[in-house]
């Protein structure tokens, strides 16, 4: 459901972030409920960030707020502080092999942050390898304890496959074939953009670890890119955007913009960066110049608000977020977010792509998770009114 959020804690949120981006003095009214504040923060996966903003103000430490979620932030941040360690630990297993996996977001981006790196959390790291590394690259994640969410992976499926996931008990990796989805036309072409990615990356230093990632121009053009594709998907939060104007603002004077302005021209994503952009201008203190006229920020930052980290937290959102992707094909949207396509589902059922056949026990499947988790008639109704706005956000920068 779309919860539109005050215009009272929408600055206090943005004041709190603002606070530890430009380590600027934070100041809150005091009719700001700090606890509603957190759990704003929290639907954005900023929680983390949030309070250790707050702890920067005179009383926050002694208030019962304080005592309440001070064992949740610390948790967060121990297991933070573990993943990096774990990942720092596990990238030398690749090189020791003869593989350089181009690492993206996840460390990448904390390492923007400053002082709050690990109040940015990561629920995994991304590591993209060649086609012809795929099985090698999964192997050396076997070896090192972590278990795959799909074996057997063919060839013809590592074409089109976006990644797949290896969990072990302190850190959970993505290993992609490719950066994104191939679910349309517009996702195959923003992936086109990457065809080289791997060969033309570059080496940073985290920690002592030197880890390739992508070079700056194609990084950036890659932020936009995932966030783009989460929000015309199901949506995407604040902390994309933060991501993307933080890159921007250190790496501006090595990202070839020209290049990046004919991408975002050729994938109908200037008015989207451009709002962007003026978002964090307006409320987090960027002075960063936009690449096109604005549409309508507020409409798009009530969007980020409401739809939460990737627009996914709930069936509700999932839902309408297939009304959304149905909505880029031709026929029926409503017909065609009941029986999505095998391309759709292809992402989460890798099998599809060469057995076809399969689709419709995977429609029943993707039913049955829709309908255990509420009341069916309720969800539906608000997956459709979910849908139906986003699909009018996306008309608005003619994204459709």
């Amino acid at each position: 459901m779309d919860t539109i959020i005050s215009k009272d804690y929408k600055e206090a949120l943005f004041a709190s972030l603002r606070s530890g981006l430009k380590n600027e003095k934070l100041l809150l009214s005091e009719n700001i409920d700090l606890e509603k504040l957190l759990l704003i923060a929290a639907h954005q996966n900023l929680f983390p960030f949030v309070f250790q903003s707050l702890t920067s103000t005179e009383n926050f430490v002694n208030t019962e707020v304080y005592s309440k979620y001070f064992p949740q932030f610390l948790a967060s941040f121990s297991i933070q502080v573990r993943r990096t360690e774990g990942f720092l630990k596990l990238y030398p297993k690749f090189t020791e092999k003869g593989i350089y996996p181009v690492v993206v977001k996840g460390i990448i981006c904390r390492n923007l942050y400053g002082e709050f790196a690990e109040c940015r959390p990561s629920g995994d790291e991304d590591i993209f390898v060649k086609k012809t590394e795929f099985s090698k690259a999964a192997e050396i994640l076997e070896d090192n304890g972590f278990e795959g969410e799909c074996t057997n992976i063919t060839e013809k499926q590592l074409e089109t496959l976006h990644h797949l996931e290896f969990k072990r008990k302190d850190l959970m990796i993505e290993l992609h074939s490719n950066l994104l989805d191939y679910r349309n036309e517009l996702r195959k072409k923003m992936n086109s953009y990457f065809s080289s990615a791997v060969d033309s990356g570059i080496f940073v230093e985290i920690k002592g670890v030197k880890i390739k990632t992508l070079n700056h121009t194609d990084h950036f053009l890659y932020l936009i890119f995932h966030a783009f594709n989460h929000f015309i998907l199901s949506g995407m939060g604040i902390r994309q955007m933060i991501d993307i104007l933080l890159y921007f603002e250190k790496y501006k004077d090595e990202i070839n913009m020209e290049y990046i302005k004919k991408a975002l021209d050729n994938t109908n994503s200037k008015y989207f960066v451009s709002d962007l952009i003026r978002i964090g201008n307006k409320y987090l203190g960027f002075s960063i110049e936009p690449l096109a006229e604005e549409k309508n920020i507020e409409e798009l930052l009530n969007d980020l608000l409401c739809m939460g980290t990737f627009g996914n937290s709930t069936e509700v959102h999932a839902a309408a977020g297939q009304m959304t992707s149905a909505a880029f094909s031709e026929g029926n949207t409503f017909l065609k977010t009941l029986f999505p396509t095998r391309d759709w589902l292809s992402r989460r059922y890798p099998e599809l792509i060469e057995k076809p056949y399969l689709l419709p026990l995977c429609w029943v499947k993707r039913w049955l998770r829709f309908l255990k988790s509420g009341n069916e008639k309720e969800k539906i109704s608000e997956s459709m009114a979910v849908g139906k706005r986003r699909i009018a956000l996306l008309k608005k920068y003619e994204v459709l």
